[in-house]
């Protein structure tokens, strides 16, 4: 059978949707666990923990591949600064998932986080290019 347009398909052949055809969907019985909520999502989230001071990189938004530095923790949110596109003053709002972190914590700039002692932009400027360095 030739259809005239390649694009239209028959009923039950949609790639995405799984009309019709395809593998039978799995019945959960009385006492099995549903899947939403079964641990993986939160064991994401205990594989990234992160520190004050400690260097990240974005990995969605328009900063995508910047590195930033984590400057206060709230829950699943970091707030992050690079002292030149996000200052102390106005630190970026992210969550986890959406970070990549690194192994490199600045201990000067961690400690000045949880002390609340005075901290520059230019002071987190020499930590991201002290981790470039290394």
């Amino acid at each position: 059978m030739v259809r005239s347009n390649p694009k239209k398909r028959g009923p039950g052949t949609h790639p995405r949707r799984g009309f019709g055809g395809g593998a039978p969907k799995v019945l959960r019985g009385v006492g099995q666990s549903p899947a939403i909520g079964c641990g993986a999502e939160s064991r994401n989230l205990k594989e990234k923990i992160m520190e004050l001071g400690q260097v990240v990189f974005s990995k969605k938004g328009r900063d995508k591949g910047l590195p930033f530095i984590v400057c206060r923790i709230e829950g699943e949110y970091l707030y992050l600064v690079d002292g030149s596109l996000r200052k102390l003053a106005k630190p970026k709002k992210k969550k986890i998932i959406h970070l990549a972190k690194t192994n490199y914590v600045d201990r000067e700039i961690g400690t000045k986080f949880k002390e609340q002692t005075y901290l520059l932009d230019s002071d987190i400027k020499k930590a991201l290019v002290r981790y470039a360095k290394e």
